[in-house]
């Protein structure tokens, strides 16, 4: 009796020791070991009674470092996505078969947010080291985690603040918010030592976020802050020069872009011809652009995704901000709605003004007289932000955003001429007086509104209701008039008047639903609906000319379109590995006009596998539709550019594009990307060749399909005192549609073979920094006459001359190339921080041609006078000073 109550007592006692052991910390090394080898490691250097049958034991590598982890975390990382559990029993750890942890498992729901702000952060990353795992807070500042019993150790970071490390002791469903400190560092320190294996995270790959302080410090036009001008500086985005005439991503045109705000789709992105975004920086909280594998919950464009989303305001205290630069002023204001101790409420308004006007208007005006001409030219825009949030329970949010802008437009001018002549008939001295006015008008704008509320339907399960409201509306009016009087005496002889008014417009109000389903460690899923309701008013022109021969002339308007849109999409994240992570979803769309419903099926895959501790693999094949057309008929991308509908007779667009890439680590500071893609893209909508936006659209325009293919590549340095990327892209793209260049395949405009552009900062000590741009670009395709060729139609007295284009976009405008500086002096004085910014674009003054144009002059050539043509190239930005001061409290 006595020996078995002895075997009691020390079998107890062993068990005790052994769930000791279990917290026990640990630190050794595994060397490209299989696991039946990592776990007699175990035994062999550290006792740990561990017992399992070695024919059981699954192939599995391990090639990683432990330091000071608990013998639970490792044990667990070991059998990560094996069918091996584990369980202490009499004084041994037992190794068996099984697909059950034998724990008890809870939820672990969380808020991460900003601790000076009380902003919630997007994107923070959530890493458990003994899994080998973790997942990422949603577009709320929210995450979730289903994590047996037991103690945890969790990594909380985000690029801005610092990280943070928690240890918790889960025994039952825990709910929190988690505030991380703000890292003024202007370039903070790689997140993870890449060395290791487990302190990589792959999420959100093949995804470009853009660096809200990075875009601070580096050279600007004209000292604006401007999240496009960041974008331009990253490979396989193309522009015009300088800038000008919107972002064209891979091959795809201007509209194949999805621009949204708050999941709010904007259909106007740019002021100044392209030069500058809608967006006031003051307002951005996140930026995330997507070239290559954009997931199912993206919907309706072929080339790119921009998702923007704006800060909610500062939860703790009033602060605020003000700009002045050479372009504009802004403003903005936050703080609590009310007494915001539980930090219930917030609110944000922000404005912005330009003042381009007060330098542009008087060198026009003096240029003209130069010119023998009265008149002047104004452009004037403005931008309006506002957000309010109020938090009914930790559970349950409602926000509310707006935002209305507006650019205005306007180009006057008069001519007057007075001569004499001598009627040869009376020897009667004659007088004349010659008088032309002009004066045209361009004038657009957006509105924006969503109303969203936030639901945590259960720990794993977040909805997100939201009403949307987008509306662009384009006024383009103009008119002339050429009158010939006599004033000896007084009489008109002749009178010509041309007037018109263009208008356009496009609506979208649509609700949709999204859900974010944390699905355990190794799913992330989102699924939704959104249905939508489309109203198009794609021109309207009214004119009228009159003379002494002529009366009145008519309208001409082009049918209001109506769209109804349902789309449901299903995507899952999912970790299939320790190394490999994919990413999965369907989107099904439908588009119902003119009586005709179109179906979409539009599947999506990409995936990233961690080939070693600093190199990953990456790919993606993604198809995509777009009900919508954007028809550009101006050089230079002007808001004339005209929104329309799939119809009856027009077929949506869609593109297939398939990427691979690699990327390394290459130190604690340096990674290098490259990526190679391909896209195919059909059903490609454009204005046949000659036609104008004032013409009947849906009679004039053709279909035709388009690819491109290319490399690109980035090199970047992400911290250090010097940081910086250097971006190259090598590519091709090219169009073929049966009414523009006599079916043949031609060159898209945006063919640049080359593409090379360089950022860089490098901080000088606490308060000053230098930066500099470098761009340098193949010359843009483009197309010139020729020759001149003279016929006579039968019937008619006058012969007519039309010119000759040869092959479409046969030649090709010089290279580009282009260096800006900018100087940043940070500082704090009267208990407020300050910004002051000096910079120059087009250091060396390089002429680089926008476009070029035919110029006629009358010469003297034999004894008589001859008409001349050249090509004179119109220059876009010449050297340009930059000033902006800024002050935050």
């Amino acid at each position: 009796m006595k020996k078995i109550i002895l075997l009691g007592w020390f079998l107890s006692i062993s068990a005790c020791l052994c769930a000791q052991n279990m917290d026990q910390r640990v630190s050794i090394v595994f060397r490209n070991l299989n696991l039946s080898e990592a776990l007699t490691q175990l035994i062999d250097q550290k006792d740990i009674p561990l017992v399992f049958n070695n024919a059981a034991i699954p192939p599995k590598k391990i090639n990683t470092t432990f330091r000071n982890y608990k013998l639970a975390a490792i044990l667990d990382y070991l059998l990560l996505n094996t069918p091996l559990g584990y369980q202490v029993k009499e004084g041994a750890i037992i190794i068996e078969a099984t697909q059950q942890d034998l724990r008890k498992k809870h939820y672990i729901t969380g808020t991460i947010v900003a601790r000076a702000s009380g902003e919630n952060l997007v994107g923070a990353s959530v890493y458990l080291p003994a899994l080998a795992t973790g997942t990422y807070t949603n577009e709320y500042g929210q995450f979730s985690l289903e994590l047996p019993e037991g103690d945890w150790q969790l990594y909380f970071s985000h690029i801005g603040h610092a990280e943070k490390m928690a240890t918790l002791s889960l025994n039952r469903d825990t709910a929190f918010v988690l505030p991380l400190e703000d890292n003024l560092t202007i370039n903070p320190i790689t997140l993870w030592d890449t060395s290791n294996a487990l302190d990589r995270l792959p999420i959100d790959w093949n995804l470009e976020k853009i660096d809200l302080r990075s875009q601070d410090l580096l050279p600007r036009f004209g000292g604006e802050t401007d999240v496009f001008q960041t974008m331009h500086l990253l490979p396989g985005v193309q522009t015009g020069a300088d800038g000008i005439g919107g972002i064209y991503v891979r091959g795809g045109n201007t509209g194949h872009n999805l621009i949204t705000v708050d999941g709010v789709p904007v259909y106007n992105s740019t002021h100044a011809v392209g030069l500058l975004s809608i967006f006031n920086p003051d307002v951005i909280k996140t930026a995330k652009f997507l070239k290559g594998a954009y997931p199912a919950r993206y919907e309706g464009r072929l080339a790119s995704v921009l998702d923007i989303r704006t800060r909610d305001g500062n939860y703790n205290k009033l602060s605020g901000s003000t700009h002045l630069g050479l372009i504009s002023a802004r403003a903005s204001l936050e703080g609590p709605l009310f007494n915001n101790q539980d930090q219930k409420s917030s609110f944000l308004v922000a404005g912005r003004w330009s003042i381009l006007d007060q330098f542009l208007e008087p060198r026009v005006r003096s240029y003209k007289l130069g010119q023998g001409e009265e008149g002047s030219s104004t452009y004037d825009f403005y931008d309006f932000n506002a957000k309010l949030n109020y938090h009914f329970s930790p559970r349950s949010k409602l926000y509310l955003s707006f935002y209305k802008g507006k650019d205005d437009f306007n180009n006057f001018g008069q001519v007057q001429q007075r001569f004499r002549l001598i009627n040869p008939n009376t020897n009667e001295l004659l007088g004349f007086r010659a008088n032309q006015e002009y004066d045209e008008y361009v004038n657009w704008g957006n509105d924006i509104f969503s109303l969203r509320w936030n639901k945590e339907v259960h720990p794993q399960l977040f909805a997100s209701t939201t009403l949307t409201y987008s509306f662009l509306k384009l006024n383009f009016g103009y008119q002339t008039q050429d009158s010939l009087l006599g004033f000896t005496p007084e009489q008109l002889l002749q009178y010509e008047l041309l007037a018109g008014l263009y208008q356009s417009s496009i609506r979208d109000v649509a609700m949709k639903v999204d859900f974010d389903w944390y699905a355990g460690l190794k799913h992330y899923v989102r699924f939704g609906v959104r249905s939508g309701f489309l109203d198009f008013s794609p021109g309207i022109l009214q004119y009228n000319a009159t003379n002494l021969e002529s009366g009145l002339g008519g309208t001409q308007q082009n049918r209001n379109i109506q769209g109804r849109e349902l789309a449901l999409y299903a995507e899952n994240s999912q970790q299939v590995l320790p190394k490999l992570r994919i990413n999965y979803g369907i989107h099904l769309s439908s588009f119902f006009v003119d009586q005709r419903n179109y179906w979409l099926f539009q599947p999506r895959f990409s995936f990233d596998y961690q080939w070693h501790p600093r190199v990953s693999l990456f790919g993606s094949a993604r198809k995509t539709s777009q009900f919508l057309h954007l028809l550009t008929s101006s050089t230079i991308g002007l808001p004339t550019d005209m929104w329309v509908p799939s119809t009856g007779d027009i077929h949506p667009e869609s593109a297939v594009q398939y990427a691979l890439g690699s990327e390394w680590r290459l130190n604690r500071q340096w990674s290098l990307e490259l990526e190679a893609y391909y896209k195919g893209m059909d059903n490609l909508l454009s204005l046949s060749e000659g036609i104008s936006f004032i013409d009947d659209w849906e009679s004039n325009i053709t279909a035709g399909r388009g690819t491109a293919y290319g490399i690109d590549l980035k090199l970047e340095k992400q911290s250090g005192k010097t940081s910086g990327w250097i971006s190259y892209s090598y590519g091709f793209t090219n169009r073929n549609f049966e009414r523009i260049n006599f079916g043949e395949t031609y060159p898209f405009k945006y063919d640049r073979r080359h593409d090379l552009k360089m950022a860089l900062i490098h901080q000088i000590n606490d308060h000053w920094s230098i930066s500099g741009n470098f761009l340098f670009g193949s010359g843009l395709a483009y197309s010139l006459p020729s020759q001149s060729i003279s016929f006579q139609f039968p019937g008619s007295n006058f012969p007519v001359s039309v010119l000759d284009f040869g092959s479409k976009n046969q030649y090709r405008l010089p290279y580009f190339h282009r260096l800006d500086l900018g100087l940043n002096y940070q500082f704090t004085k009267w208990k407020l921080r300050h910004h002051l910014y000096l910079g120059v674009t087009n250091l060396y003054n390089r002429s680089n041609p926008l476009y070029y144009r035919i110029r006629t002059s009358i010469r003297p050539s034999n004894g008589n006078l001859s008409e001349f043509r050249q090509f004179v190239g119109v220059q876009s930005l010449p050297l340009l000073p930059s000033i902006n001061i800024s002050s935050k409290f």
